[in-house]
């Protein structure tokens, strides 16, 4: 798995294998502890692996009932379970949605604080926590939208069609931009050989 990554990540295909990098060996050393978190925590069997691209060997961990894709399957049990918190209305955690995040509050020291956000009645508002965490996802769905993320990065690739949902154009990443973030491997946006286009929507991208 270790090598695999390594391999990948520098374009090294044959002969030595490379110095693995700290962020290899936290994800192939412990991915096993993950896996077994999301069995025995929300019960999703992830019963059987199997070989996907880019594998030297067996190792997607999934449902052997299918159903799902295992990624679907992993964030729905997530998401599931987080709904079930906020529906508690304990204090636990709140779910906003029908949002759109505006930037990243900060206090007087330039410490991340919060985030400020249109709610779904269009009214502007802040979430203040002790920590911020943007967990955003890509930015693939960019290529229609002039001044994108995809169109500042990688202005090459915008002319393609995507698998992202029309979420995934790298709003979060921009307001973390936005901000002074520093920013690692966005030029490395992952382009499928297999991907299709329905002859009858030609444009749909």
């Amino acid at each position: 798995f270790l090598e695999d990554m390594v391999r990948s990540a520098t374009g090294v295909k044959t002969g030595p294998c490379p110095e693995p990098y700290p962020l290899a060996r936290v994800v192939a050393g412990d991915s096993p502890h993950a896996v077994h978190w999301i069995q025995d925590s929300f019960g999703v069997p992830l019963d059987t692996v199997s070989r996907m691209g880019g594998h030297s060997n067996q190792r997607c961990h999934r449902t052997k009932a299918g159903g799902k894709f295992p990624g679907m399957e992993i964030t729905s049990a997530l998401m599931k379970r987080f709904e079930k918190m906020a529906d508690a209305e304990d204090g636990t955690c709140d779910l906003i949605i029908n949002a759109v995040a505006k930037k990243l509050v900060k206090d007087e020291s330039g410490r991340v604080v919060g985030i400020e956000y249109v709610d779904a009645d269009g009214e502007l508002k802040q979430a203040i926590a002790d920590g911020v965490v943007l967990a955003t996802g890509g930015y693939g769905a960019g290529g229609a939208v002039p001044g994108s993320v995809l169109h500042q990065i990688r202005p090459d690739l915008v002319h393609l069609p995507t698998t992202n949902g029309d979420h995934s154009q790298g709003d979060g990443i921009q307001l973390a931009m936005d901000i002074g973030a520093k920013t690692i491997g966005l030029k490395h946006v992952q382009v499928h050989p297999t991907g299709l286009v329905n002859p009858a929507d030609p444009d749909n991208r």
